[in-house]
């Protein structure tokens, strides 16, 4: 099994522990699961195998910093691989389009 594979599987996993381990959530188990199923799938639909290892890990195969924006809190990066660009923020990084990356980052381009 790949590290982001394990690294997301145990992502989803504490997501639904938390979902299903809290009295102030109601509803059936199968209806608590899906928005973490649902953020496990749309990871895998994101860049490629290795820009996501790369933000996962942050090591010297993640994305490339190209820039940041101080306004919106976040790092604009480029997978060298996919070409993918990420939007990074203190909490998640994400997949976003070319459009996106001209009106959050437009100062740097």
């Amino acid at each position: 099994m790949s590290e982001t594979l394990r690294t997301a599987i145990s992502a989803f996993g504490a997501s639904a522990k938390a979902k299903l381990s809290n009295p102030g959530i109601s509803g059936q188990p199968e209806d608590q699961l899906r928005r973490p199923l649902e953020t496990l799938i749309h990871w895998f639909k994101q860049g490629c195998e290795i820009c996501r290892q790369g933000v996962l890990s942050g090591s010297s195969s993640s994305p490339a910093l190209v820039g940041t924006s101080i306004a919106n809190h976040a790092h604009l990066r480029r997978c060298h691989a996919c070409g993918s660009w990420w939007e990074e923020n203190e909490r998640e990084a994400h997949v976003i389009s070319e459009a996106d990356v001209l009106g959050t980052f437009k100062d740097l381009f």
